[in-house]
């Protein structure tokens, strides 16, 4: 048996030095999950990283798709990764601690020599090290960024826009703590334009207008929303007596057209965008906070998609709206305008905002106000069991209620 002081016989060891000019906590170590490591195996020979955000932001690291909150973890062991000793600095070593020398091997014991010993040296000696922990993009800045210049067609955007800041792509990307993607999916959703190599947001009315100038003019032309001629379409409309340009005409019909629609010629307008936008812009243009007896906002909501499509319920405008019935008022069910949008992105202060605005809400209600904090429905369930207290009705429904006091 091998004495314990001893390695066993023929195993090769190494010893660890400290360079002379060895400076403790040097470098960081960064600890990969699993997704982020595949992703650099299968970009390995083009692969970037980037920091985002501004001077007092937490930080945020982001892969081309994902953001990352950089969180610093400490550990209970003292961390010291080594690196193999090229074989100059072996012999300037040397040269510097001739005890080192081993080159002519070490005595053999029981007649087995044992192998020469490996000289590592020790990197830096760490006492934390950083955690990447897949997040939700934080985007309300594009919000902020973009609502400082909003778009209201040619004539007014020279004189009300021409001093104002607006931004290109690299710039949203420098201050905007969300992975290129998810920048681009946000401008995307929210029908952003880019003028002059700068992205736009085009105010709401304006492009309630625009969208309600192409529902009549397909009317007109008896278009199905299905099959929409854009170049037949955006010729009518340019013939009129307007300021709409034919980039906007266009760009209106893609933002509203299915996802899977590829063509610029034949469109397919999206029932879900079309209904939802104009059911979200009508409540919103009302007093904030006023109730609206469903059945008449409906009938007013069901005019201006001009018997374009069917309204069967409220589920476009999810995340938009509030459902209620006030007490006295019978099995009237009232609605008003509550947007996501409007509310913070932080959990504690958003929760807050909701049961404030409701006491009580059932699942598919409150669910669409949250989704934009978490990357997926079990990060979205965590988050509720976490602020809410959810009650089992005896039909099977749960119901959240506050669980601040």
């Amino acid at each position: 048996m091998a004495s314990p002081s001893q390695p066993p016989s023929g195993s090769s060891t190494s010893r660890i030095l400290f360079a002379s000019d060895f400076v403790q906590s040097t470098y960081t170590l960064i600890d990969i999950p699993k997704g982020l490591e595949k992703y650099i195996d299968d970009h390995d020979t083009h692969l970037t990283f980037q920091l985002r955000g501004l001077e007092n932001d937490t930080a945020v690291l982001c892969t081309r798709d994902k953001s990352f909150s950089v969180q610093r973890a400490h550990t209970s062991n003292m961390l010291i990764p080594i690196a193999n000793l090229h074989s100059d600095d072996e012999e300037t070593l040397i040269e510097q601690r001739p005890w080192l020398d081993d080159s002519k091997g070490a005595a053999a014991e029981d007649g087995v020599p044992r192998k020469k010993k490996t000289t590592k040296v020790a990197v830096d000696m760490l006492e934390s090290m950083l955690e990447l922990v897949p997040v939700a993009p934080r985007l309300d800045r594009l919000a902020e960024l973009l609502g400082q210049s909003l778009y209201e067609g040619r004539a007014q955007d020279r004189k009300a826009n021409a001093e104002k800041p607006k931004y290109t792509t690299e710039q949203l990307q420098s201050l905007v703590q969300a992975s290129d993607m998810e920048i681009d999916a946000w401008l995307k959703q929210h029908h952003a334009y880019q003028i002059d190599g700068y992205w736009r947001l085009l105010d709401p009315r304006y492009l309630f207008d625009v969208l309600q100038e192409i529902l009549l003019t397909m009317k007109v032309l008896d278009m199905s929303p299905d099959a929409v001629d854009s170049a037949q379409l955006i010729s009518t409309i340019l013939e009129g007596e307007t300021d709409m340009e034919d980039w906007l005409v266009q760009h209106t019909l893609q933002t509203f057209s299915q996802d899977d629609t590829n063509s610029t010629t034949i469109v397919v307008l999206s029932a879900d965008k079309v209904c939802g936008f104009l059911g979200t812009h009508l409540l919103a243009t009302r007093e904030r906070g006023s109730r609206w007896p469903v059945q008449e906002f409906m009938s007013t909501w069901r005019k201006l998609v001009h018997g374009h499509f069917p309204l069967a319920d409220l589920t476009s405008l999810a995340g938009h709206v509030i459902e209620e019935r006030i007490s006295g008022g019978g099995n009237q069910v009232y609605i008003r305008y509550f947007s996501k949008s409007d509310l913070s992105s932080d959990p504690v202060v958003r929760f807050k905002a909701l049961f404030d605005a409701k006491a009580q809400w059932e699942s598919h209600e409150i669910r669409p106000f949250l989704r934009d904090l978490v990357i997926d429905d079990k990060k979205l369930d965590i988050l509720l069991i976490k602020h809410a207290r959810g009650v089992k009705q005896s039909d099977g429904r749960v119901v959240y209620h506050s669980r601040i006091k």
